[in-house]
């Protein structure tokens, strides 16, 4: 079987941490079947490689502009193709766009690969492109929902009547949780049968439970001896990290803030977020960390004592399922797909967009005695290699039934 993933999420020279759920799935799958990777990126005419042209644009459209029209990513052969973009006022017609910008590589790897299954990640913009292409060469498209490509974007006047075609002549619909399929079906009046869930994976060689966890805070710069509230994602508004710091003052005001608290990340509220801490007189016991490689996030979940996303939306995210494998509980809005994942055993769930509730959740989490081991054994199902079987089953589904 040849496959082609499609999606603007996959690392790059760039980014190299960019989409990492979805480039774990595609190397597992690339294990079982030939996979090449199609991934689209904006291009704003005038950029000038720094972020900065025309109008003023943000540090990721440089990168964008730097990115390389094809690398080889483990093995895999990536291709990059630009399409024109400007801000707002193109958005309603990306997925036009982008088919037409990359139909040259994408023909060629058609011809080439003898490309059976399409598979798109992202519903908007990725997966209508996706469709439109396989609709075009005759290829049978399966596209993957993911979170808010369908809770934000689904609510917006000119995407979703394309979200809606493109849901109703894919192929095959998955989705990354239960929730997010169950909001497909409703919203947009897709039949049950025709979406299927598969949970993300985890990569259990790397996130597991670690006893020594006070040896762990000497090699990344954390004291022995304290607690540690640690967030990693990106600081942006649908995060919720304004909830999380209103609801430390909470607890700073109620002389109930013993421990401290670890911001991994970045993003568009840095500034904000930053403002607010000393503002509220957290600096001291709140730290922003940035971004940090990939290979240390296992060393800092298990050196902390209780996980936070406090996000106002979600699919399914990865954070949680990594954090839960290296043991460590978590405290989360109940949104999305991670009610079905985090119950009184590993965690406790609140009400998104409530800072009274996370706070009191947070004093709660802290003065429990969780059974870290027990958390991390219970997240032995989830595996890459597991989900990416489920996809081949998929795809080797969608091809018996043409």
């Amino acid at each position: 079987m040849n496959i082609l993933i499609f999606t603007n999420l996959f690392p790059n020279p760039e980014q190299p941490l960019r989409g990492n759920f979805v480039a774990n799935m595609v190397q597992e799958v690339s294990r079982l079947a030939v996979t090449s990777v199609v991934s689209p990126l904006p291009w704003f005419p005038g950029l000038n490689g720094r972020g900065t042209g025309p109008i003023r644009l943000n540090k990721e459209w440089g990168q964008f502009s730097r990115v390389p029209d094809f690398s080889r990513w483990n093995g895999l052969d990536v291709y990059y193709p630009k399409y024109p973009f400007i801000p707002v006022v193109s958005r309603a017609i990306q997925p036009s766009l982008i088919a037409l910008s990359v139909s040259g590589v994408v023909n060629r790897l058609i011809e080439e690969k003898k490309i059976d299954v399409i598979s798109g990640h992202w519903i908007y913009p990725d997966c209508v492109s996706a469709v439109k292409i396989g609709k075009k060469k005759g290829i049978p498209t399966v596209i993957t929902a993911r979170g808010c490509d369908i809770n934000l974007y689904g609510g917006y006047r000119f995407r979703k009547p394309q979200i809606e075609w493109a849901l109703q002549n894919a192929e095959k619909i998955t989705a990354v949780s239960n929730a997010l399929a169950e909001r497909i079906c409703r919203d947009f009046r897709i039949s049950e049968k025709k979406v299927a869930v598969i949970l993300n994976g985890v990569d259990r060689a790397r996130f597991n439970y670690i006893s020594e966890s006070e040896k762990i805070k000497d090699n990344i710069g954390l004291e022995r001896g304290k607690k540690y509230l640690l967030f990693i994602g990106q600081l942006h508004e649908v995060k919720g990290v304004h909830y999380l710091i209103e609801a430390l003052h909470i607890l700073s005001n109620r002389k109930k803030l013993f421990f401290e608290t670890i911001l991994i990340g970045s993003g568009p509220q840095r500034m904000e977020i930053e403002h607010s801490i000393k503002e509220k007189g957290l600096a001291g016991r709140v730290y922003l960390k940035g971004n940090k490689p990939n290979e240390e996030i296992p060393l800092w979940m298990n050196a902390c004592d209780v996980l936070c996303l406090p996000s106002k939306r979600e699919g399914m995210p990865n954070v949680v399922l990594e954090g839960l494998s290296c043991g460590l509980p978590v405290v989360a809005s109940r949104t999305g797909g991670i009610p079905e994942v985090v119950n009184d055993n590993n965690g406790i769930l609140v009400e998104a967009q409530n800072a009274p509730e996370l706070a009191n959740a947070l004093e709660t989490a802290f003065r429990k005695d969780w059974n870290r081991e027990d958390i991390s054994s219970g997240m032995e199902q989830f595996s890459w290699g597991k989900t990416a079987k489920s996809y081949l089953r998929i795809f080797e589904e969608v091809l018996r039934g043409r």
